[in-house]
């Protein structure tokens, strides 16, 4: 009697389970259907994130309270044992742990770039044991694609720096670096270069700027001028290096980079970049 009402409950438990399961996800993709209908794709990605890891808290609290009697049972049978695979799944509580601590210090969410452990891109996916970014190059400051997916495990943010380039969901400040060979006059391809800037970020300039205020605001942090800035720094042999800093949408600074060389080659003289070094 005792061995059929115990089958019993483990069926009930089963088919409570299953349920819940499908409960959960007919509500999850519901929810974010309603919210981001007629929205962007990158938005729908956002709520379906959203509405997932809900879905998934509420599952695990649910199968906590329908097999209660299981899970306290199978804790007393491992005793010591729970030790061990406490140990044994060490990363995995990590990855677990460094989830929960982005979700409370919303260190970064989907569509920003991130960079951890020399590899940097955008943040297409996040579950609760990975990151996924879609990588970029070239560089450091790059927003142009590689090609490649890269799956980090979430407990490297917890070991190694995480930087964030974008400083709002909309906006990042960029940095085009140009090495001028020598012979070139800096101050005359300075001025091309900051020319060719202002021209491709004027049409999003006002947008920046109210962004850039308000993040002011609500970081209690100065952040410097939204019009592009060049900066001159001499390295070995005279040879100069201009900085450009430029402030711009978060998926288009790739683009707008690639549009701001092509604008200073076309313009820029002999005297701004001369086609042979002097020496």
């Amino acid at each position: 009697m005792n061995a059929l009402g115990s089958i019993l409950s483990t069926y009930f438990e089963a088919t409570c389970t299953a349920v819940l399961a499908l409960v959960l996800v007919c509500a999850a993709s519901g929810a974010a259907w309603l919210r981001s209908r007629n929205q962007s794709r990158e938005t729908q990605r956002f709520w379906q994130l959203t509405f997932r890891h809900i879905a998934a808290v509420g599952f695990m609290f649910g199968l906590a309270i329908i097999w209660r009697k299981e899970l306290h049972s199978l804790f007393l049978a491992l005793g010591a044992a729970t030790a061990g695979i406490l140990l044994t799944f060490r990363e995995n509580w990590l990855s677990l742990l460094a989830f929960w601590t982005r979700v409370i210090k919303h260190q970064y969410s989907l569509n920003d770039f991130i960079e951890v452990d020399g590899v940097r891109g955008k943040v297409i996916d996040i579950t609760w044991l990975t990151t996924v970014v879609a990588e970029s190059v070239p560089g450091k400051d790059g927003t142009i694609y590689s090609g490649k997916v890269v799956h980090i495990p979430n407990s490297h943010m917890l070991l190694s720096p995480v930087r964030v380039d974008n400083l709002t969901d909309e906006f990042a400040l960029s940095v085009l670096t140009l090495p001028l060979p020598l012979g070139a006059n800096p101050l005359a391809a300075e001025k091309v270069l900051l020319e060719a800037a202002r021209i491709h970020c004027a049409p999003f300039f006002e947008e920046a700027c109210k962004h850039m205020n308000l993040f002011e605001q609500e970081k209690a942090l100065g952040i410097v001028s939204v019009e592009p800035r060049a900066f001159l720094s001499v390295g070995d042999e005279g040879a100069v290096t201009i900085r450009l800093r430029i402030t711009v949408p978060v998926e288009e600074g790739g683009r707008i980079h690639q549009a701001i060389l092509h604008d200073f080659f076309t313009n820029a003289d002999a005297t701004a970049w001369p086609l042979v070094s002097s020496h």
